[in-house]
Parts: structure tokens; sequence; C-alpha cells
């Protein structure tokens, strides 16, 4: 999170039910940015699964995982936080869905190898974007 590029508005922090959710202070949100999103509780399936406290979820971020490949049965998500995860991951990938639409093609090129120019529009109203 501390990373310059980071989007912390796109991260919350993951913990184990029963925990106090840990943030740095590098996470902390600086006066032109937002703040990462509420914390999600996960129920470790054993008494000694733990998430690191450093845990985080990337919203913006979809991972594949195949089929073959074999995974930890780690918990779940606490049944109260599992409308606050799902609202949180659409409120990121809608925001970013919109913010790719800001984005038009101006011009097409004519003839091979000529390059076109992408110019940015205005953001529809009440887009706020994002803070980078």
């Amino acid at each position: 999170m501390a990373k310059r590029r980071v989007v912390k508005a796109h991260h919350a922090v993951v913990h184990n039910y029963g925990t106090e959710p840990f943030t740095s202070n590098e996470e902390k949100p600086a006066s032109n940015e937002r703040g990462m999103l509420s914390s999600i509780r996960v129920k470790g399936r054993h008494a000694y699964d733990r998430l690191h406290h450093m845990a985080r979820i990337n919203f913006a971020r979809t991972y594949t995982i195949e089929h073959s490949v074999k995974v930890y049965d780690f918990g779940d998500v606490v049944i109260d936080d599992i409308a606050v995860l799902r609202i949180q991951w659409q409120a990121v990938v809608n925001a970013e869905t919109t913010r790719a639409y800001q984005y038009q093609i101006t011009s097409v090129p004519e003839e091979e190898g000529e390059g076109g120019s992408w110019e940015e529009q205005p953001a529809e109203e009440g887009y706020e974007g994002e803070q980078e």
C-alpha cells in the first residue's frame, strides 16, 4: 500500500475474526486521496489458520485460478461482512469501468502504420474519479 501508484481506495484490510484490523502509517491516506475500504473479517477453518497482519484485498484486480491448481481452504468471510465485500467489489469495478469510458478515440488511422490519438473526455456527471 505504501507504493506510489497504489490506489488505496481499491483495497481493504482482511483479518481474522476476533482480531482488530491493522493499518500501517504508510497506508493512511494523504490529504488528496481516499483511504482504504472497510475491513473484511474472515473465520479460519481451523484454530491455527491465521492471516498475516498485512493481508489486503485488491478489488481492482481479478485473479484467474486454473481448476487444476491446488488451493488451501482457509475459511470463509464472516456472514455479516459478505454484503460489505460484494458492495465494495462492485463499487471499485464500476468506478474502473466508468474511468475506462472516459477515454475515446478522437481519430482513426486511415492507412496502416498511422497512429490514432486518444483524448481524455470529461467524466460523466456524478463521477468523481480516482485520486492517484
